[in-house]
């Protein structure tokens, strides 16, 4: 009896950790697909940042207001709209504070209230807008 009994132990110790890792793994797969904790945009601006600095910095400057800004990164549904997340340059570092907060809010240089800004490094941020806005065209929250 006892070695019929160990063996759908081991068994089901076996299923359930198959079960936790499949969980596990879909999980980070969305937190990495929609940037939730900003692992991929890091990892993003650590393998390709002095491409991204050039083609921010080749931008020409507006006479608006706005910072340099490029797309870099969106997701979405089919009916649920787009995210657009940009890169942008700060040469003034004044998103600073909205990146230590992490509230949305409307910020200088951005023309839109935003979900989200994060610190890449020193002058670079990277801002989330809400779900179907994007840098030119804001909807009123």
């Amino acid at each position: 009896m006892a070695p019929k009994q160990s063996k759908f132990r081991i068994v089901a110790l076996f299923a359930l950790l198959a079960a936790c890792t499949a969980l596990s793994i879909g999980v980070l797969t969305i937190a990495w697909s929609f940037d939730y904790f900003g692992w991929h945009s890091r990892i993003k601006w650590l393998l390709h940042a002095s491409a991204y600095k050039t083609k921010v910095m080749s931008e020409p400057v507006g006479q608006d207001r706005f910072l340099r800004h490029l797309e870099w990164d969106s997701w979405g549904f089919p009916g649920a709209g787009d995210t657009v997340l940009y890169l942008v340059l700060d040469p003034k570092d004044q998103l600073l504070d909205a990146s230590d907060t992490g509230r949305p809010g409307k910020y200088p240089g951005i023309p839109c209230e935003v979900v989200r800004v994060r610190r890449l490094e020193k002058n670079w941020y990277t801002v989330r807008f809400y779900t179907e806005q994007d840098w030119n065209n804001c909807i009123s929250l």
